[in-house]
């Protein structure tokens, strides 16, 4: 887990944000434009009937008023007015009795649900609207979970009817299922103990852990189960709905979808599509181009005639152009890695800030709903009689401590609201008079006094006399106050909810201000945005001060730069996010003290009442560099953000970078030694013979033996050379396999991770380093053979089997010039004794060729195996029907890096060792390879070699 590139929260957020439904919305609109047959259809149908489930958010539930809301509410209203019908929620039901309504077809259609085998057998499902990510819901610090497997032998519940439960059932027999009416009864039953778990969508448990105050509920992991998409099911027996719905939902604009989202599940929201620039694409054009270039240099070279290759390649200026061209080939592969690796740095750098805003938006969006919930609490109590009569009562009473304590009101009052507030969570109350000053609170100390939300936030109080209910963000007590571990903290922060009190007429007699605990509230509501390992989300006010508690506290204890109070708990008074220049946790000595210090990037921005974000990296509050994302909430007077340590984020990217980086550079540096030494042995090997040549011009009678010894010295040079090229093919193939290796291994890491933005460069750098790895190896092999060391193997083969095996192997090719491979085998083959892997090679280059040079048209196998002075020849013709080869051309296809001429270079490229390595290979087999070809009517080639591999053991093998 902790190798991820996030912790568990940011993986059901990634989960949910990369599955398909949830952007199976986002095609471009469509028409709905019904016919006149499905017009008279809706005339005749003009209601339809809908089952929901009551209690089921942010999905679809039932609010208090009977309102159906939620999701799915304002999906089928769009679809509803495009259809021009009516939908008609059936009230009073659960969603079990939806489901058997829908199949004795007194319901029309049901909310949002999965397709399951069962329902299927009388639902037919829209396309999909949206998707479910399943994740485990237990008591906070219970245990350390990391799957449905972890819950083995353990008691979970799961709402009855759900379509998860037969996928647990199925793919975890030993978790014990407990059905429970809704889910919400089901999170009551895991805060309680009564179970150990819950499984329950990512939305839904998020939503009403928050909506219902449980506060000892914790999101502990993803159960592992598929993504589960959802759509509207419709009653089977009517198609023409499914098929006006499915029209009207990709009817649906992007804009419409993503507020719709937004509204209930913003994890889920489509990201905004940013097209890639043109100059990107051209910069790849370019590149593509220079690259083709090289390759086709030695091709070009090979064209030209046998005095101007002997004049070129005698010159050592020449050499050394060609060792700079290299050396200039390779810098521009290294400059091109380096551009790939900035392009993927600054895509994950905009996906994380993009991750990063989803979530600050998500924290908000429960901070909202928390203060939705406990706003609509205080209006409960603020509209009781018996308060509104205690606060008439207390208004008429002196300011004065001693007449307000023992005033009955206010002991009536202390009564009513003792067990309310310990209901809500609450740490007191105050009732304030006009005059600002405190005339109820549950404390005697607060009686009598200026209240200190006048004395701290005076401006928001005057709003709440004005007649609105507001939030105080956390200011310092003006009594000590218990933290968690029950010790008494002076200043300790506190926040209250303020709601005006009002007569019969209206008018505002007094505001009614509840407190609550910080730390308890806001806290435990960013806490769920951590993303990674250093990840975190806070509040701020307007002045720039933390409100919530930091992940980092320990950390900035020990860099001194909060103080510690007696329980070990950080003093947060007068705590700015500021920026202290340097990384404090590295040791970094500010030259002044926090109040000196300036905002942070953040901190500037969102004081100044700016949303937004920052990928390219800034100091947090402890100096450590940070990708962020940050809003201010003008409803709670609050700034979010959410950041994220730069190193922590970009983790996968810098190991990328370094591996790519360290093989390139092997890479190259092998390359340019193996030029260079290439030249210094061709300028050595000349200037000896030069010097023989020389030496020997004076002595006819030497001259002979001179140009003898020295055309020795020359072949024993290319031989050497030769010899020296084969035996380095574990040196240079071994840093290729390693790029070929970790590409595939980053692929299938990025598609793990489902990063599929990597994944287009990691597959170019794959297929080019096969492409080398191949022309490596041809090269190899011609030198091989050259220098002696090419050596054939016998082994039993089944010929019938290596002709499937080649021809199941070739279909691909012939696929892309839609090309037809016929076999023409006139019977059983039987076995051979050869050399599989060449005689494999063979035909394969053969196959090869023959679909390369041959469009929309017919490659014929023909082999037959026959008998000629007592010994078995295998005999095998690879004909095509395409462009053929002049007759004066024939031969020289043959050569090694030639091909019929220039024009078959330019349209179907190659490298011309095909042909050669095959020719080899007959010969070393003991046979030879033979071609027919005229210009337009194709070509054959015919390889012959003997059955048993000349030199092998004697026998032969059964027919």
């Amino acid at each position: 887990m902790k190798n991820r590139l996030t912790g568990k929260l940011l993986s059901l957020l990634f989960l949910w944000l990369l599955s398909t439904g949830t952007h199976s919305l986002a095609s471009s609109p469509a028409s709905v434009a019904p016919s006149d047959t499905e017009q008279q259809w809706l005339q005749e149908h003009p209601v339809l009937r809908l089952g929901v489930d009551p209690a089921w958010p942010p999905f679809g539930f039932i609010d208090r008023q009977g309102v159906h809301r939620g999701m799915a509410a304002d999906f089928l209203q769009l679809l509803a007015q495009r259809l021009g019908v009516s939908v008609e929620v059936v009230p009073d039901i659960s969603w079990n009795q939806a489901l058997k309504r829908a199949r004795d077809r007194t319901l029309d259609l049901v909310s949002l649900s999965h397709g399951t085998p069962e329902r299927l057998e009388y639902l037919t499902y829209t396309d999909t609207v949206t998707s479910v990510p399943w994740s485990i819901v237990t008591q906070i610090d219970d245990m350390e979970i990391d799957g449905l497997d972890d819950l083995t032998g353990l008691e979970v519940a799961l709402v009855k009817g759900y379509a998860v439960e037969e996928f647990i059932l199925t793919d975890y027999p030993g978790v014990k299922i407990r059905q429970v009416a809704s889910s919400l009864d089901g999170l009551r039953a895991v805060a309680s103990g009564q179970v150990k778990a819950m499984v329950e969508s990512l939305a839904v448990a998020s939503y009403l852990i928050t909506e219902n105050n449980l506060v000892n509920l914790e999101i502990a992991a993803d159960s592992g189960l598929d993504v589960m998409e959802l759509g509207f099911g419709v009653r089977s027996d009517w198609p023409e709905l499914v098929e006006l719905l499915n029209r009207a939902i990709r009817s649906l604009s992007r804009d419409k979808i993503r507020a719709i989202y937004t509204r209930w599940a913003p994890l889920a929201a489509p990201p905004v599509e940013d097209a890639a620039p043109i100059k990107q694409r051209l910069w790849w054009f370019v590149a593509a181009g220079l690259i083709i270039l090289v390759l086709l240099i030695p091709v070009l070279l090979q064209r030209l005639s046998s005095h101007l290759q002997t004049e070129w390649f005698s010159s050592a200026a020449i050499r050394r152009v060609g060792a700079v061209a290299v050396a200039l080939f390779l810098g521009v592969v290294m400059v091109l890695a380096w551009y790939s690796l900035e392009r993927v740095n600054k895509q994950l750098r905009d996906d994380i800030g993009n991750q990063l805003s989803i979530i600050n938006n998500s924290v908000h969006q429960s901070l909202q709903i928390w203060f939705e919930s406990r706003r609509g609490q205080l209006l409960d109590l603020a509209h009781e009689p018996e308060l509104l009569g205690a606060t008439v009562a207390l208004l008429a009473v002196p300011r004065n401590p001693q007449a307000l304590r023992t005033n009955p009101a206010m002991q009536r009052l202390r009564t009513l609201l003792q067990a309310r507030l310990e209901r809500m969570n609450a740490r007191g109350m105050f009732i304030i008079a006009p005059d600002r000053v405190s005339i109820a609170s549950m404390r005697d100390a607060n009686l009598g006094t200026l209240n200190l939300i006048a004395q701290q936030r005076s401006e928001l109080l005057g709003r709440a006399f004005a007649g609105e209910t507001v939030l105080i963000p956390p200011i310092f007590s003006d009594v000590p106050l218990q933290d968690q571990p029950g010790e008494l903290v002076q200043h300790a922060p506190t926040m209250f909810f303020a709601t005006p009190l009002r007569d019969a007429n209206g008018g505002v007699i007094a505001v009614f201000a509840v407190r609550y605990d910080p730390d308890f509230e806001l806290t435990r509501i960013t806490k769920t945005g951590r993303p990674g390992e250093s990840g975190e989300t806070y509040a701020i006010d307007k002045d720039g001060r933390l409100l919530t508690k930091s992940r980092f506290e320990v950390s900035l204890i020990d860099a001194d730069s909060v103080t510690a109070t007696g329980t070990g708990e950080p003093d947060l008074q007068g705590f700015r996010v500021a920026d202290p220049g340097g990384n404090l946790l590295a040791g970094h000595v500010p030259g002044s003290g926090r109040p000196e210090w300036p905002l942070t990037l953040m901190a500037s921005e969102v004081t100044r009442g700016h949303s937004g974000g920052d990928v390219s990296g800034y100091r947090d509050y402890r100096g450590v560099p940070v990708i962020g994302a940050w809003l201010w909430s003008k409803d709670l007077g609050i700034g979010l953000a959410t950041e994220i340590d730069v190193d922590d984020a970009l983790a996968p990217y810098l190991a990328l970078r370094s591996m790519v980086i360290g093989v390139l550079g092997v890479t190259v540096l092998l390359a340019l030694a193996l030029t260079g030494l290439s030249v210094w042995l061709g300028d050595r090997a000349k200037a000896r013979l030069e010097w023989l040549v020389e030496e020997r011009t004076y002595e006819l009678k030497e001259a002979a033996e001179a140009l003898t010894k020295a055309k020795e010295t020359a072949d024993a040079a290319n031989q050497a050379k030769s010899a020296f090229l084969a035996n380095m093919s574990h040196e240079l193939r071994t840093p290729m396999n390693a790029i070929l290796g970790y590409s595939e291994m980053l692929i299938e890491e990025a598609q793990d991770l489902e990063q599929e933005d990597f994944v287009p460069d990691l597959k170019k750098i794959n297929q080019a380093g096969t492409h080398l790895l191949s022309l490596i190896n041809d090269v190899l092999d011609i030198s091989k053979i050259e220098s002696g060391k090419m050596e054939a193997y016998a082994e039993e083969i089944n010929l019938d089997r290596l002709i499937d095996e080649v021809s199941a192997t070739a279909q691909p090719l012939m696929g892309k010039n839609h090309n037809k491979l016929s076999i023409e085998c006139r019977e059983q083959l039987g076995n051979a004794r050869q050399d599989l892997t060449k005689l494999r090679q063979m035909l394969f280059n053969l196959l090869s060729n023959a679909a390369k040079f041959t469009h929309e048209g017919t490659v014929t196998l023909h082999v037959e195996r026959t008998e000629q002075s007592g010994e078995d020849w295998l005999t095998i013709a690879i004909s095509d029907t395409g462009i053929g080869i002049a007759e004066d051309k024939i031969e020289h296809v043959f050569k090694e890096f030639a091909q019929a001429d220039d024009s078959t270079t330019r349209d179907y490229g190659g490298t011309g060792l095909g042909l050669a390595i095959t020719r080899r290979f007959c010969k070393l087999l003991g046979g030879d390879l033979s071609v027919h070809s005229e210009p337009g009517a194709g070509s054959t080639f015919t390889i012959r070699v003997p059955v048993i591999l000349p030199g092998s053991a004697p026998g032969h093998p059964p027919a």
